[in-house]
């Protein structure tokens, strides 16, 4: 059971980290002066034009194709709107390419905004899943039974966080916290899954994988900090260094190596 468990976490990030990890950010929240400042302007301008765009459509019913249109418009908008002090930055970015400063902190804002307006956590989901092939919908028949399994993983993700910050954990403890309510919730909800999807289907690794993510779009509308901050850990494994090969030993200073000497023939 616990190898089931690992997939369903596996699954509630797999189809949105492609969005949070496709150009993952090369320059840190503040390395130049007012970064972060801005970065929080722009996500707030952001949720604003996407709220305003809500009001004209159901932006649930969007294309992946139309979603990064609309990203795309509201995040220049935003920018033109704060366009004196993004100027002001990239005055003052230094040695650091103004395209890398740019880029970086499109992405944190973005970021940032998934945490701030439920919408865009479900349209950034869609367009990660385009992109890697994974699209998915939760569909109305599913929903009233993952939006209760979704709901009781916020609460006892509220409750941990209660007992202790859970953005003051580290990566690991964080990692296996999120595998105990994920795993605690789906035991608690497998007659439900069991009458929605089947009898097998918490062995069944492409369902257990089809469900997490859909759970986890659901999270983003629900409790979106919980998954974006596994979203960030992901972001920063996958930047780490990788572990540098093993050099072989040299040989010791003034005694010369010693050769082997060829099998003798029989």
């Amino acid at each position: 059971m616990k190898h089931a468990f690992r997939l369903i976490l596996a699954g509630l990030t797999a189809g949105l980290l492609s969005t949070l990890t496709a150009a993952a950010a090369p320059v840190p929240v503040d390395t130049v002066a007012g970064q972060a400042r801005f970065v929080h302007r722009m996500s707030a301008g952001m949720c604003d034009r996407l709220a305003q765009e809500g009001q004209k459509a159901d932006l649930s019913k969007l294309t992946a194709a139309e979603s990064e249109a609309l990203l795309k418009r509201v995040m220049l908008g935003a920018m033109g709107d704060n366009f004196a002090e993004f100027s002001a930055l990239m005055e003052k970015a230094g040695t650091i390419s103004p395209a890398d400063l740019g880029r970086a902190i499109g992405e944190q804002a973005v970021l940032e905004m998934m945490g701030r307006c439920a919408s865009a956590g479900s349209l950034l989901a869609k367009i990660g899943g385009a992109r890697t092939g994974t699209s998915i919908e939760v569909t109305p028949a599913e929903r009233p039974t993952l939006l209760a399994v979704t709901q009781a993983a916020c609460k006892q993700f509220d409750a941990e966080n209660a007992k202790q910050p859970i953005d003051k954990l580290t990566p690991s403890q964080r990692a296996s916290l999120i595998e105990q309510v994920i795993g605690g919730v789906f035991l608690s909800h497998s007659e439900e899954l069991a009458a929605q999807y089947g009898d097998d289907v918490m062995t069944d690794k492409a369902q257990l994988e089809n469900i997490g993510r859909k759970v986890g779009i659901l999270m983003l509308e629900t409790c979106p900090t919980y998954i974006l901050q596994a979203g960030r850990d992901e972001i920063a494994r996958r930047q780490s260094p990788a572990t540098p090969t093993a050099k072989p030993k040299a040989p010791i200073p003034g005694k010369a190596p010693v050769k082997k000497l060829p099998a003798k023939v029989r």
